[in-house]
């Protein structure tokens, strides 16, 4: 978004950020405690709820960068379609990844 912001100078229309910008893998309750105060399971379970959160949120971010494309094709900047398309297979492959590790 910043690629076609600083080369555009403006903004694509209806681009909403908010639910890019929400993702908080680490719950703010647990900045209340220190290491010895969470026993295995519950850090187990912490990392599995996180992983569950990153994978929903890269999906999310995959979906924005599929509408970003497509307006930006509409519109014909080639070019920066390019450099989203390339953001996209980098999405996917944080995906791929993040998925092998929840697994």
């Amino acid at each position: 978004m910043t690629y076609y912001i600083e080369h555009q100078d403006k903004l694509i229309q209806d681009f909403s950020p908010t639910s890019l910008t929400s993702f908080n893998i680490i719950p703010d309750n647990w900045y209340n405690y220190a290491r010895e105060d969470v026993d295995v399971n519950t850090r187990r379970n912490a990392v599995k709820s996180g992983l569950e959160k990153y994978v929903h949120w890269e999906n999310d971010t995959k979906k924005f960068l599929e509408d970003m494309y497509t307006q930006t094709i509409q519109q014909g900047y080639i070019g920066i379609s390019i450099k989203i398309k390339d953001m996209i297979k980098s999405v996917e492959k944080e995906i791929e990844k993040a998925n092998k590790e929840y697994l």
